[in-house]
């Protein structure tokens, strides 16, 4: 059997995603599942055990010029259906994602009802629609599209995956941890929103108060420049107890996050990248709901921070984007944060 699933962005969202693929491969042991998706996130795919081929899609690039990228768009569609599938589903629900299913050759073709779909249009392309419900995390939603087409119960499906490495890079993993008696706490201050992050401030206070109680040993992770400058920072204040990591491929970062005894994020790959191992995890959410995107599961704490302007939303804040404070995160008084920490622990 061949199938194929269609996510192809961002990470966050291709991550929540490995629960379903998981419930897929226990449901068809011997299927060859292939996966489309953006170019930057077809490494992390490459290393996934259960994925038998990534097709990249530079989607976001051809969509600035069509007619440049015409020779490019011609060559995927040509892979695409290079393989005729027996399943493919569409677990993105947008335009882009229901025109891939239109030109894919499958005989049934799965995804979201209209009404339930994030952009309506890509429904016409299938064969069989499912609803989801909106307010249920990111992970059950991609879950119950697989669980309805089964006709299997719904609710959470556990699934833990080793990405795959070089022996180098095991090795190197060893080194970071080795000879460390502490708990080791990865620290991933960073994301892509600025209004998702806490001041360094209060990250500073709040993993002091961490310190007193717990003494760990903290790895602390960046992907920009700044996110870099500001690792730097929070190293040099708990320059005895910590480290910088330098910059990991995903699947490296996986693995390290494996070794962890805790990480501490915003909503973040960070957080998301974690729900995929053992390791537990404490996230800060302020305009988007822990509920819906947090990782499932008990080990999988979070604190949800107010809007100071009395906002209300059931996913993402109306103004995460252009919000000019980010209040709900940068006043965050630490004391809560790790009095809700703690109390996790």
């Amino acid at each position: 059997m061949h199938i194929l699933l269609v996510k192809s962005s961002s990470l966050g969202d291709i991550v929540q995603s490995f629960s379903a693929l998981a419930l897929l491969k226990k449901h068809y042991p011997e299927a060859e599942i292939d996966w489309i998706a953006e170019q930057p996130f077809c490494e992390l795919l490459e290393a996934h055990p259960d994925i038998n081929r990534v097709i990249p899609i530079q989607a976001r690039r051809w969509k600035r010029s069509l007619l440049k990228s015409r020779t490019e768009i011609r060559s995927f569609i040509k892979r695409l259906r290079d393989r005729e599938y027996h399943l493919l589903f569409d677990l993105q629900g947008n335009i882009k994602s229901g025109l891939i299913a239109a030109f894919a050759r499958a005989e049934k073709k799965v995804g979201y009802t209209f009404s339930s779909a994030p952009e309506w249009p890509s429904s016409l392309f299938l064969s069989d629609r499912f609803p989801i419900t909106p307010k249920e995390p990111i992970s059950l939603q991609y879950l119950s599209l697989i669980q309805n087409f089964l006709d299997l119960p719904r609710g959470p499906f556990t699934s833990v995956v080793k990405l795959k490495i070089t022996d180098d890079e095991e090795s190197w993993i060893e080194s970071q941890v080795r000879g460390i008696s502490a708990p080791l706490f990865m620290v991933s201050p960073g994301s892509h929103w600025e209004n998702k992050k806490l001041s360094l401030e209060s990250w500073k206070i709040f993993l002091e108060k961490v310190a007193e109680k717990l003494s760990p040993f903290f790895f602390f992770v960046w992907g920009t420049e700044r996110e870099r400058r500001e690792a730097e920072e929070l190293h040099t204040h708990f320059s005895s107890s910590s480290r910088i990591v330098p910059r990991m491929r995903l699947p490296v970062w996986q693995r390290l996050i494996d070794r962890m005894d805790r990480v501490l994020t915003v909503d973040s790959g960070a957080l998301h990248l974690a729900a995929t191992t053992s390791t537990p995890t404490f996230s800060i959410f302020g305009p988007s709901q822990a509920e819906v995107f947090k990782p499932v599961g008990e080990k999988h704490q979070a604190f949800q921070a107010l809007c100071p302007y009395n906002k209300t939303f059931e996913k993402r804040c109306p103004i995460l984007r252009s919000c000019k404070t980010g209040n709900c995160l940068k006043v965050l008084p630490p004391d809560a944060l790790a009095a809700k920490f703690l109390i996790s622990m």
